[in-house]
């Protein structure tokens, strides 16, 4: 969808798929992250400038945006992440002082996904095959993420108990 200036265009992103925003080199624009119902409060903006593509999400839940383009128009797409997608959110990530959120690896594995695998052997694995709970099986160490983009599994976060896959639980 193409929101242009002065007109904003707010929507509403289903769990586990991503909110792109795209600029060209004339266009810029901010994108609030609203309350998640009705009504909420909203939760601070991100300023797009020209040039640029920012992605949102994925979320374990449901959430509300609202795109305001300031100069030009912006593009916005929502869908799944793909497997670049997650690698470039995660590629900020940096060790604390106690060596948290190390990222030890990270591989593409040819067609079913991209992996990272952190310092604990736990790994965040984005998959083309199917996936469903308590019966696709798998080799991940416990506490490890999976997600797919298959039709079966699509938008769901999957965690390894160490053979299986299961719904994640937020607790």
């Amino acid at each position: 969808m193409i929101v242009t200036a002065p007109i904003n265009s707010q929507f509403e992103l289903p769990a586990g798929q991503v909110l792109s925003v795209v600029a060209d080199g004339v266009s810029s624009g901010i994108v609030f992250r609203l309350g998640d119902s009705a009504g909420g409060d909203q939760q601070g903006g991100t300023a797009i400038s020209a040039s640029s593509t920012t992605v949102f999400g994925p979320y374990t839940s449901p959430t509300r945006w609202d795109v305001v383009p300031l100069a030009g128009s912006l593009t916005v797409t929502q869908g799944l992440p793909t497997g670049q997608q997650l690698l470039d959110a995660l590629s900020g990530i940096a060790a604390d002082t106690s060596g948290n959120l190390t990222a030890k690896t990270i591989t593409t594995t040819g067609n079913s996904g991209t992996q990272i695998t952190f310092s604990n052997g736990q790994v965040l694995i984005a998959l083309t095959t199917a996936i469903t709970a308590n019966s696709t099986t798998t080799t991940a160490q416990a506490g490890s993420l999976g997600i797919t983009s298959h039709a079966t599994g699509a938008g769901k976060l999957f965690m390894s108990d160490g053979s299986k896959w299961q719904f994640a639980v937020v607790a």
